[in-house]
């Protein structure tokens, strides 16, 4: 993933989100703009994101731009811009992309205790 060229345009776009940086700094796997926290909006760019599961939160993926694919507990589900799908609380979930731009709404709005990462490494 370009990190510079990813960061300035999520800066651009969005001057007031706070980005964050998952994954190795110099390559990472995913880059998120926290776009309304309080609303649950945020703009991710998706390479690979850590499979984990919500006790409560119910997230909302839309490709806006590249494709994705979006594993719910172990199914693949190939997603293209302008695509949306839905992912229930207790669903094991992670996706891979390319550089791919995906809006995602989380309902309650996301939270780093309602965030579980899996341990199963099946699921990399």
């Amino acid at each position: 993933m370009k990190k510079a060229e990813v960061v300035g345009k999520l800066k651009q776009l969005y001057p007031t989100a706070n980005v964050v940086i998952n994954g190795d700094n110099i390559n990472p796997t995913e880059i998120v703009a926290e776009i309304d926290p309080k609303n649950g909006e945020a703009m991710a760019i998706i390479d690979k994101s850590d499979a984990h599961h919500h006790k409560h939160t119910i997230e909302v993926y839309i490709v806006e731009k590249g494709s994705l694919d979006l594993y719910i507990d172990g199914k693949k589900h190939q997603l293209k811009s302008g695509s949306k799908l839905t992912v229930k609380p207790g669903q094991v979930h992670y996706a891979i992309g390319d550089e791919t731009w995906v809006k995602t709404i989380s309902t309650p709005p996301w939270s780093i205790e309602d965030h579980i990462l899996e341990t199963d490494k099946t699921c990399n």
